[in-house]
């Protein structure tokens, strides 16, 4: 048999594994993730002052627009991109 198979078939059983491999992603009680909440939602960062509104949904990413900011930095008053799996609370 060739090195060289063997060295793909490696490597494919490896990618397999690693795939189905994934750690379960919970919040901490009295949080969700950004995936579960509506689009146009007040929301505040989990443990933190940063609070935004959501403005689109992609499968990759969150658009918000942040609305209040620790440091009142311009840079984060802005849309934002955050990932999918961020901590928020809702403000109601």
């Amino acid at each position: 048999m060739n090195h060289w198979n063997k060295v793909k078939r490696r490597i494919a059983k490896l990618a397999t594994k690693a795939l189905k491999d994934k750690p379960k992603l919970t919040p901490p009680k009295g949080a969700m993730h950004l995936q579960d909440v509506n689009v146009g939602q007040l929301v505040k960062v989990h443990n933190s002052y940063t609070e935004g509104i959501i403005l689109n949904k992609t499968p990759s990413s969150v658009t918000v627009y942040v609305t209040k900011h620790r440091s009142n930095d311009p840079f984060y008053m802005n849309e934002q991109r955050w990932g999918l799996t961020t901590e928020v609370e809702i403000v109601k």
